[in-house]
């Protein structure tokens, strides 16, 4: 088993994917404090907005092994720092394992300074201007606008040995195609979908609320009626499908509608779309009464969720949504497909 994350050509663009700002000469490494010490993430003390007129390089600690070329692939420890806003964007040193990077040809000016060039153990600061670091578009989902600098802290920690350098590509060529099967699946079966549900219908169990369907509308939930919740999930069917069981694991194909308990409107549907939803069911991906209700249904059943607050949203509730912490849900499916 690999221990060690791989960031391969593209991969390591996107996952080191940051940004930059403005820049002058006596506004570089020169207006920061770093204490380095190999294994342990970096102190920074910024005397100012971080402004360098070109990529600056300063070896904080000069390592012992062997130079670093572009073709290797090496595990490293990485700090970002955003020189406009002085402060920390990203760091490694909160993971437990440094990243494998390969140290290709599509790197960044600023990122081959920091990473290629240097005896294996050094750590290095390098200190750039927007569009020699990750472009002058930034990396807003790491908190660099455009045009911000972009302060880096470079660790080399060790060399990644060719076989496993092989193997990881390996890993990656084989999770790709697996993701490329899974979705070409998806599609398949999003074609070969049920409409709508299809099947016997059955009586629901007292606790149901009234389910009126239109076509083209939203499914109308009316609770008049219907018991206090007992906190318990409960499950019931509208229509018997006759279709395969659905697998943990799988990804549903469903239409569906949400509404609390008692509730006066949905919190949620599929139908206003007019398109199906599909996501993966029985691994955690949505909430927990989900996973427990639908998986082992058959493929074109209508069914009837009630769920309890842990099994929804939890104490937290969904605020956005309307739903207290103390709210039981209630959903209507129609199990459509499944890949």
């Amino acid at each position: 088993m690999l221990r060690h994350r791989f960031a391969a050509a593209a991969l390591s663009l996107s996952l080191l994917s940051l940004a930059a700002c403005g820049e002058e000469a006596d506004k570089g490494l020169d207006n920061v404090d770093i204490t380095a010490e190999a294994g342990k993430a970096p102190e920074v003390k910024w005397q100012g907005k971080l402004e360098p007129t070109e990529v600056e390089t300063e070896v904080l600690v000069e390592g012992d092994g062997d130079e670093t070329k572009e073709g290797d692939t090496v595990r490293v420890h990485y700090w970002f720092g955003n020189g406009f806003t002085e402060e920390e964007a990203e760091s490694s040193y909160e993971q437990s394992d440094p990243l494998a990077l390969e140290l290709n040809k599509e790197l960044t000016p600023a990122l081959k300074a920091a990473f290629i060039g240097h005896p294996m153990g050094s750590v290095v600061a390098v200190a750039s201007p927007a569009e020699e670091a990750f472009g002058e578009q930034g990396n807003p989902g790491l908190g660099f606008g455009e045009g911000d600098s972009v302060l880096i802290i470079a660790e080399l920690v060790e060399a990644v040995p060719a076989d496993e350098v092989a193997a990881m590509k390996k890993q990656q060529e084989d999770q790709a195609k697996a993701q490329e099967k899974a979705a070409a699946d998806l599609e398949k079966a999003k074609k070969n979908a049920l409409k709508s549900a299809k099947g016997a219908k059955v009586d629901p169990a007292a606790w149901a609320p009234q389910v009126t369907f239109k076509d083209g509308e939203v499914p109308v939930l009316d609770f008049k009626g219907t018991p206090k919740p007992n906190g318990k999930l409960q499950v019931t069917k509208l229509i018997d499908g006759k279709g395969k069981k659905v697998k943990a694991g799988q990804t549903l194909i469903a239409h569906y509608v949400g509404q609390v308990h008692q509730g006066d409107e949905p919190f949620d549907s599929s139908y206003s779309g007019g398109e199906a939803a599909s996501f993966p069911i029985g691994v955690g991906q949505v909430i927990q009464g989900w996973d427990q209700a639908l998986v082992g249904q058959r493929i074109g059943s209508r069914v009837i969720v009630q769920i309890p607050p842990e099994l929804g949203y939890g104490e937290a509730g969904q605020p956005d949504a309307g739903i207290e912490g103390t709210d039981t849900l209630v959903f209507v499916v129609d199990i459509l497909g499944a890949a």
